[in-house]
């Protein structure tokens, strides 16, 4: 296998920033709930569209230097809807998404469900990685794209 092609079926989202709490003694570090959900239900995701992809057990992650490609799709803004009398007023195809949350915030959160679905065994074996963001075209779901294939 070299190459993999899935796609989350949710709205992007980034990597909350890791929360600390104090018990007795003891610092307990831990990631936000909402990411944390988020990663599981992208993992549950992407693991059976691994699995449908590469039916033969027992199936492997991927190894060796690895590239990325990244697409998150966002919902459209309530203003990037709106409409005159001759139709929407902004384009109706994608258009860049240049707010918050960050592309490398994306990246942390999307690898770290590929990492949990199996597909790959640690995110240090991506060597090539390319993150987009944009709104979605009119009509479209949000979601997050993504393509890894081996390097060598």
């Amino acid at each position: 296998m070299t190459e993999f092609t899935g796609v989350i079926h949710q709205a992007p989202l980034g990597k909350g920033r890791p929360r600390a709490t104090v018990q007795g003694k003891r610092v307990r570090v831990y990631t936000p709930t909402l990411t944390a959900n988020w990663e599981h239900y992208a993992a549950l995701d992407l693991c059976s569209q691994y699995r449908d992809a590469y039916p033969v057990e027992p199936c492997w992650p991927m190894a060796g230097p690895l590239g990325c490609e990244i697409v998150a799709v966002f919902p459209r803004t309530a203003a990037l809807l709106a409409k005159n009398k001759i139709g929407y007023k902004y384009p109706t195809w994608r258009l860049p998404h240049a707010t918050k949350p960050d592309a490398d915030n994306i990246a942390k959160s999307v690898l770290d469900a590929v990492e949990k679905a199996g597909i790959i065994s640690d995110d240090k074996r991506i060597a090539l990685l390319t993150v987009g963001k944009h709104y979605a075209m009119i009509h479209e779901e949000p979601r997050v794209e993504i393509r890894i294939w081996s390097l060598t």
